[in-house]
């Protein structure tokens, strides 16, 4: 062990306490795992034009106990700005590190995922589509009707949303009795657990208020960094069959009061990456932020106003709904439209 030059004699190691063993808790510990990953991520996202923030220990706030808790890592890289300046999107990255030497587990499902990324921070989560009054079933007027965000934007669409095997229950394998068993609480509780509560946590605390002008909006990413083998498992023909996997999307399921919620229930998905999968990782997530974000600059002040038009002979073309809205407002319009909300908000 190195000794700083101007370490104190009566600071070092007890008796009975060995350097090896010390340095093996260490290894142990998952931290080191924890620096590969930040360290990585971070290398991959930034750019000497990007603005890069890394906190590695976050806080949050537990939305059960009220009791502040840590995540191991939040990484956000900032874009050039939108929206004529109104929008400034980042790239937003919760991570939390686990290292096993025996197996993750993940029961994969062809299910729906939600949303995935989560974009948090914008003024509106629906987008009135307004249509001219020839395209109203009786041509008596216009009408809008609303359409969610990631419906406009059509991020299911993104490759990045499409690519990886979903799996709606995640599993650790430990031993018993000299048998290998599975466990599913202990890792809800050491991964998605956290994730979920700090992704909740970062959405409530970047809700704009009424009065905001500028929208710092985030494509939100919750991820798990696992340095462990990654084992998917299948039932086909009544028979389970297992794949190793680097890359799964993790769907949790949980009850929602809101009637357009599909079955009432709201669905979060996070992903979980093998440690040697992880740059490849960073960088898909890179390219569907800037796939995100070129979309939205097409519609940005859409998307500040939370109205769009549809021009004529446009009303059928919803399959790719970016590429058929226009910006209602002209430069003068939109300021114009600026200080009357700062003058309904602050009077």
């Amino acid at each position: 062990m190195e000794v700083s030059p101007e370490n104190p004699a009566e600071n070092q190691l007890g008796a009975g306490v060995k350097e090896e063993d010390l340095l093996k808790a260490v290894a142990a510990s998952g931290y080191p795992l924890q620096a590969v990953a930040v360290d990585l991520i971070a290398s991959n996202l930034f750019s000497d034009q990007s603005v890069l923030e890394v906190q590695e220990e976050w806080s949050y706030i537990d939305e059960d106990t009220g009791e502040f808790r840590n995540l191991d890592a939040y990484i956000s890289r900032q874009f050039d700005h939108i929206g004529r300046g109104h929008i400034r999107p980042h790239l937003t990255m919760l991570v939390e590190c686990k290292k096993s030497e025996l197996p993750f587990v993940f029961f994969l499902r062809q299910a729906p995922c939600g949303d995935f990324p989560r974009l948090i921070g914008m003024p509106h989560q629906q987008l009135g589509l307004r249509f001219p009054g020839d395209a109203t079933a009786n041509g008596t007027g216009p009408i809008t009707i609303g359409m969610h965000l990631s419906h406009v934007l059509g991020l299911s669409e993104v490759p990045f949303s499409l690519e990886p095997p979903r799996a709606i229950a995640m599993s650790k394998a430990v031993r018993k009795s000299g048998s290998i068993e599975l466990t599913g609480e202990e890792t809800f509780r050491g991964i998605a657990l956290p994730l979920m509560k700090a992704f909740k946590h970062f959405s409530r605390v970047c809700q704009p208020k009424p009065e905001h002008c500028y929208y710092d909006v985030r494509a939100v990413f919750p991820v798990a960094v696992v340095r462990a083998p990654m084992i998917g498992v299948q039932v086909i023909e009544g028979e389970p069959k297992m794949t190793a996997l680097p890359w799964v999307r993790v769907v949790r399921v949980e009850p929602s009061t809101e009637r357009f919620r599909s079955g009432y229930a709201e669905l979060y998905a996070m992903d979980v990456v093998h440690e040697a999968y992880l740059e490849a990782y960073t960088k898909k997530v890179h390219a569907a932020c800037q796939e995100i974000f070129r979309r939205m600059e097409l519609i940005s002040i859409p998307l500040i106003t939370g109205i769009a038009v549809l021009g004529e002979g446009e009303a059928g073309s919803l399959q790719a709904p970016y590429e058929s809205l226009r910006a209602h407002l002209t430069d003068d319009e939109f300021n114009a439209w600026m200080r009357e909300k700062l003058r309904a908000t602050h009077g």
